[in-house]
């Protein structure tokens, strides 16, 4: 991923925005991991391949797999957003590997052991789904122990239907977004903005706003051409491509519907071919 990421331009800030979670039925994983001294339960779990490893992360609570689809795949950054604890374990083509990876919301990083792989236990693997356990450390102390069942993904699909081309309106308004932000036009940026978040941007936040809108400006992709989205009653999803320092970027843009107008709440891009 570029310098560009998850980036709200009314706050003028890099923001890492979910919507809440979605709950559904069935769990792929149970169990309880003690870390770093960080307890919790798990509540979720995901899979999905990483070059010649299969990364499996469980979580305290229910992953957002409608925000994770925004850009049509699922990888660590979707895991980096998530929050909350966070553990992955990493099969390779051998079997699992001896380092975990982990997020106590507050922070992570990761802990190697060569106890680690001796605790796992794959009990079925193909191209699309991974089953297995880790056992390891005792109830009482440091330990993970895991079931889990999940399917592998590398890919998730939108809800909603089609936009056109162009974006049609919801398009619209991204390119109006970024044209703000060219023009460093603080006023046309609080006009672009949704209603309810114009009354954030006066006073104090305008003041941040014109000292910041330099690395804004520097950090938004130039000449940004819309290649389609989808659109999910009043929530909407626009694609787009554009340039970066030295590189082409693709990004998606989320929008807002409200009283008839569409609204961006928020950007995120990356680098691409």
């Amino acid at each position: 991923m570029s310098a560009f990421g998850k980036f709200s331009m009314f706050g003028l800030a890099l923001v890492c925005a979910l919507a809440p979670s979605v709950a559904r039925g069935g769990t792929p994983a149970s169990g309880s991991v003690h870390l770093n001294d960080a307890s919790w339960t798990v509540a979720d779990a995901i899979a999905y391949p990483e070059e010649d490893e299969i990364s499996v992360t469980f979580a305290d609570k229910v992953f957002d797999r409608k925000a994770f689809a925004t850009d049509g795949k699922l990888d660590d950054f979707d895991v980096m957003r998530h929050g909350g604890q966070t553990l992955t374990l990493h099969v390779g083509k051998d079997g699992p590997t001896m380092c975990l990876d982990y997020s106590t919301g507050n922070g992570g990083g990761s802990t190697c052991n060569s106890d680690y792989p001796p605790t796992i236990t794959i009990a079925a693997r193909n191209a699309d789904h991974i089953a297995g356990r880790m056992h390891y450390g005792d109830a009482a102390a440091d330990h993970v122990h895991v079931d889990f069942d999940v399917p592998i993904q590398a890919s998730l699909a939108r809800s909603g239907k089609p936009l056109p081309a162009d974006g049609g309106e919801p398009g619209q308004a991204v390119l109006r977004h970024f044209a703000a932000i060219y023009k460093g036009d603080i006023e046309q940026m609080k006009a672009q903005a949704h209603p309810e978040r114009r009354k954030e941007m006066d006073g104090e936040m305008e003041a941040q706003m014109r000292e910041m809108i330099g690395l804004v400006q520097a950090m938004t992709p130039k000449n940004v051409r819309i290649t389609g989205g989808t659109v999910d009653g009043d929530s909407a999803i626009v694609d787009y491509v554009g340039d970066g320092d030295g590189s082409k970027v693709k990004g998606t843009a989320d929008l807002e519907r409200f009283e008839g107008n569409w609204y961006v709440s928020g950007t995120s891009n990356s680098s691409g071919d």
